[in-house]
């Protein structure tokens, strides 16, 4: 048996392999998870960049290259940095993220159905089939609204640990220590509960 995290968009498909095969997931921890929530009543449809952006300019490494450079702002909040914890960006991890766009021909694809299935909303799984441990981290800022999926699913999922940042975006910038350790916490915890069962 292994343990399965996904992060961001890598949750959708890590909950698919911990639903159809749990006999094979010791546990499951979704980080800034990108899953089903349902649309809050009242709120206005979700639009994304326009087709323009999305259709063209995504698409080509020269002008992706060109806003790098002039407006490198708007690729960090793509990536999930918000102003807000853009300042606390080391120069390293800026251009890490920065250069994550690179080449953009080669992830066009990808990236325009995330941004379709971020728009469209990703499809509801039956999470409260669940028998694993389960570790479910948000942050409170995070643009891609992994927050409100952490509420959503921890309801569906009682006995989910959930882990509520205040701030630092979808890349929990300056948190990766305490994501390592609750992520380790939870493996040694089905670990040993899986030892106790096997024991019995």
């Amino acid at each position: 048996r292994v343990a399965v995290i996904g992060v961001s968009a890598g949750a959708h498909p890590a909950t698919q392999l911990a639903l159809r095969h749990p006999e094979k997931v010791e546990a499951l921890a979704l980080v800034v998870p990108a899953l089903y929530v349902p649309p809050e009543p009242g709120a206005p449809p979700a639009s994304g960049p326009p087709a323009f952006i999305a259709d063209y300019v995504l698409r080509s490494d020269f002008l992706v290259w060109l806003m790098a450079r002039l407006a490198p702002g708007v690729l960090l909040r793509a990536a999930g940095a918000p102003p807000s914890v853009q300042r606390d960006l080391s120069p390293q991890r800026r251009k890490e993220l920065v250069d994550g766009f690179f080449p953009a021909s080669a992830r066009h694809a990808g990236l325009t159905k995330d941004i379709r299935n971020a728009i469209l909303g990703w499809p509801d799984l039956p999470i409260e089939e669940f028998e694993m441990p389960v570790l479910l981290i948000g942050a409170k800022d995070d643009p891609y609204r992994s927050a409100p999926v952490v509420r959503y699913s921890s309801g569906r999922i009682p006995w989910a640990r959930a882990i509520m940042l205040e701030r630092d975006g979808h890349i929990l910038v300056g948190q990766e220590r305490r994501v390592q350790h609750e992520v380790r916490t939870l493996l040694l915890g089905a670990h040993a509960t899986n030892k106790e069962e096997s024991g019995r």
